[in-house]
């Protein structure tokens, strides 16, 4: 699977823990890990803020909180 977009097994495995509120820190080595499309990203994104979750990458952007 490729971070193109988020129909992935994994990615979709993993929004669902965090809808479930098991986490409330998303951390990824790179953005472009978790996705390379500015739209999928923009909408995951906004999902984890209305849930709560503080987004941080550690290479590339800063922590982003809700």
């Amino acid at each position: 699977y490729s971070g193109k977009n988020t129909d992935r097994p994994k990615f979709q495995e993993m929004m669902s823990h965090i809808r479930q509120g098991a986490f409330s820190h998303l951390l990824v080595w790179k953005i472009d890990r978790i996705s390379r499309n500015l739209l999928d990203f923009a909408t995951m994104y906004k999902e984890l803020k209305d849930l709560g979750v503080v987004f941080v990458s550690k290479n590339g952007w800063t922590t982003l909180s809700a």
